[in-house]
């Protein structure tokens, strides 16, 4: 049993683990245990079960949080998201029914340990750090383009890089391409990553974050937040293009998303532009994002459970 398992155990009334079991095992169990609804964590991610809904152990199935796309299963009846991540007008990407969480599809905690917030450090050397905390292979050739551009129309500015996956060879084809793109190598910083507190004290040496894309921040994005750093992010397409749209939405931030990669650089640069006022809005950002939708706990707890008895109730009507 994992640390989270010990954790949380305590609060259902009854716990299997399905491990070991086969679908088929794991789909009689479930039916046998008699559940209302039966909600896939996993989607097209590695271990997930899958296969086993076919069987439909439940008279309700929906998938929720674990994955960004459709499962394409038909025994699967709903999506659990936001009007963000799964516009209704987005039904055609998806073989589930759309449900919508009045806010943000999921939430997020502040972690366990004490961290300050720390000025700004453009207000200590005048020259303003962007950064990317995100895993590696979110970053492709288009995107450093994209932050060249900033880069090379912010002259004395830098790019700080933290998370995983920076190993040499990446790290290596980063700086290539931002040579490429007219930025030496000089001015990208790169650092391991170490321990989460370690990993988000670093946010004291970055000014503003540059949101990957297609593939956005989740967990970073809401640490940065946390840590009083602004996120420039973009508008997507799809569920998975989406989700830092509905970050920013949901803490507040709803001025830093883009329609597009030339908004993305307008909104970067200007930041930049006035040093103490982005000081002042970091020093209040995390007091903003903990009373924010995003992280009131006891607010999606109350909206999540309304909307299982919505697709409860759906789910009879349709049938």
């Amino acid at each position: 049993e994992t640390e989270l398992t010990t954790r949380i155990k305590p609060f259902f009334q009854k716990w299997h683990s399905i491990f070991s079991m086969t679908d088929e095992e794991a789909a009689h169990l479930i039916h046998q245990a008699a559940p209302d609804i039966l909600i896939d964590l996993s989607g097209h991610t590695g271990g997930n079960r899958l296969p086993m809904f076919f069987l439909r152990p439940a008279p309700i199935q929906a998938t929720w949080l674990g994955y960004f796309a459709s499962t394409g299963i038909e025994t699967i009846d709903f999506i659990i998201g936001d009007q963000f991540v799964t516009p209704h007008n987005a039904s055609d990407q998806f073989t589930e029914k759309i449900i919508q969480m009045p806010a943000a599809y999921c939430c997020f905690s502040a972690p366990n340990f004490e961290l300050e917030v720390t000025e700004t450090p453009a207000l200590r050397k005048w020259s303003i750090t962007f950064g990317c905390l995100n895993r590696a292979d979110k970053i492709s050739r288009d995107l450093i383009g994209v932050w060249a551009r900033i880069l090379n129309e912010s002259p004395d500015s830098s790019m700080y890089f933290r998370g995983a996956g920076y190993d040499d060879t990446i790290k290596d084809m980063i700086i290539y391409d931002f040579e490429k793109n007219g930025v030496k190598k000089d001015r990208l910083l790169f650092a391991k990553k170490t321990s989460r507190k370690d990993f988000l004290a670093s946010y004291k040496n970055v000014d503003i974050c540059l949101d990957t894309f297609p593939y956005p921040g989740g967990t970073s994005t809401c640490e940065a937040l946390w840590m009083g750093v602004p996120v420039i992010t973009k508008q997507g397409v799809n569920f998975l293009s989406r989700v830092g749209e509905t970050i920013a939405n949901n803490s507040g931030n709803e001025s830093f998303i883009a329609e597009n990669d030339e908004e993305y650089i307008s909104l970067a640069l200007q930041l930049t532009k006035d040093i103490p006022m982005l000081n002042k809005l970091r020093m209040g950002r995390r007091e903003k994002t903990l009373n924010s939708p995003l992280f009131n706990a006891k607010v999606f707890a109350a909206d999540f459970e309304r909307l299982l008895f919505e697709m409860y109730q759906t789910k009879k009507e349709i049938s």
